[in-house]
């Protein structure tokens, strides 16, 4: 009786293991190609995290939505399908449901809450969960009401066998390919995001030069500021508050006429502003600037502190900077 009450449980998180290494294997195998930036201009064709997603310049909506959801429909469709054959189980939706929060606890769950993450990442890592925790009731729901036990293999005991030796070679071919690619730094994860990061912050000064470079020239011209140190900070804000987190801070401000932080460049105001007034205030916030050595990391994070005084703050925008030298020509920024 007791192993009749478990091994749905089993077979439903078994489901969710196979997902994630779904994911792992696909993803592993794409980072040992990955070792440049992605051309801003280029179309993305292969597995992108949420960070590489986020960064990229022209975003395939729809692919990545399918490519994260469909996975765990095929999976999770097998799942209530064994429930359903050889279990007999009331309410296979229960074990969709399981498999597919079984699926999300080491991917899309954990970014939401990681400290270093910007706003427009939290918000993809939201819709991801929300789009397959979707999913899978979908076809929990579909499962209650069909008779779905005719998609599941014929035999329990050659499902076993199968479903255990699918987890157990995934999970020794990853861990073959990280142990023996001897070509690639042990620090894998950590330079996608350092190539994701650089793709963010080339796409982004991209789309503020394009849109902003006119009022720039003028309210640096008129405040004596750097242009270089004001793009670099609008950037910063750009990436941690997108466009539509902008339009909702400034309803806030509209309606509840409480002081935020509003705009491209983040300034405070109780009155909503649009990106080229916020622009305006944050170039008279850098007064006077003109003349700093941008070389001088010191003196780049003491100008930096009269606009945001926090430490993580200031070396993200150093680090921003530098990332815009190596890209972009400064000389021409500073005409």
């Amino acid at each position: 009786m007791m192993t009749e009450n478990i091994m749905p449980v089993f077979i439903a998180i078994a489901g969710g293991f196979l997902v994630e290494a779904f994911f792992q294997l696909v993803k592993y195998k794409d980072s040992l190609n990955n070792k440049n930036p992605i051309i801003y201009t280029s179309s993305a064709v292969n597995y992108l995290s949420v960070r590489q997603f986020v960064s990229y310049g022209r975003r395939k909506w729809l692919s990545y939505f399918l490519f994260r959801t469909l996975p765990v429909a095929v999976i999770v469709l097998l799942v209530v399908s064994i429930e359903q054959r050889y279990f007999r189980v009331g309410e296979p939706c229960v074990y969709a449901l399981i498999s597919t929060i079984t699926s999300l606890i080491f991917r899309d769950s954990l970014g939401v809450f990681k400290k270093k993450k910007f706003i427009s990442e939290r918000l993809i890592y939201v819709a991801n969960v929300l789009f397959v925790i979707c999913t899978g009731s979908f076809i929990g729901v579909i499962s209650n009401i069909v008779d779905l036990s005719i998609i599941a293999p014929s035999s329990i005991n050659s499902l076993f066998d199968n479903l255990w030796s699918s987890m157990v070679v995934a999970m020794l071919v990853l861990l073959y390919f990280r142990i023996t690619n001897m070509g690639n730094s042990h620090d894998v994860a950590e330079n996608e995001n350092n190539i994701a990061f650089t793709n963010y912050v080339v796409r982004s000064f991209y789309d503020i030069y394009n849109n902003y470079h006119e009022s720039i020239d003028l309210y640096c011209k008129d405040e004596s500021c750097n242009k270089l140190l004001l793009y670099c900070i609008l950037v910063y804000e750009d990436m941690n508050r997108p466009r539509v987190i902008r339009k909702i801070e400034n309803a806030i401000v509209t309606f509840f006429k409480c002081e935020l932080t509003v705009g491209i460049a983040q300034v405070k105001s109780k009155k909503p502003l649009t990106d080229i007034e916020s622009i305006k205030i944050a170039a008279g916030i850098l007064r006077d600037t003109r003349d700093c050595d941008m070389y001088d990391t010191t003196e780049v994070k003491r100008a930096i502190g009269a606009y945001n005084s926090g430490e993580t703050y200031s070396q993200t925008v150093v680090e921003i900077m530098n990332i815009v030298r190596q890209y972009f020509s400064v000389e021409d920024i500073e005409k």
